[in-house]
């Protein structure tokens, strides 16, 4: 995992954290996203039987340039 990648993840953990009853906007999201230099990303929050968000932001990859897509975008890493 680079460098970049496991800053925002922590970032975001931290964030998430610190306000577990905040529900994640586009901008709260977007805006490390964008400052990380990530193509992308999927966000998926889940409780033990329901998801409680899902996202897709910008792409998958720049060249071709491919949509994220909840359903259909496969990662390297699949759970944080």
């Amino acid at each position: 995992m680079t460098d970049t990648l496991r800053s925002f993840l922590v970032l975001f953990l931290i964030t998430t954290e610190n306000n577990a009853l905040y529900c994640p906007n586009q901008k709260s999201i977007e805006q490390p996203r964008a400052e990380s230099n990530i193509p992308g990303a999927v966000i998926v929050v889940v409780n033990a039987t329901d998801v409680l968000y899902e996202q897709a932001f910008d792409y998958q990859s720049i060249l071709p340039q491919v949509s994220m897509n909840v359903d259909k975008s496969i990662f390297a890493v699949a759970s944080i």
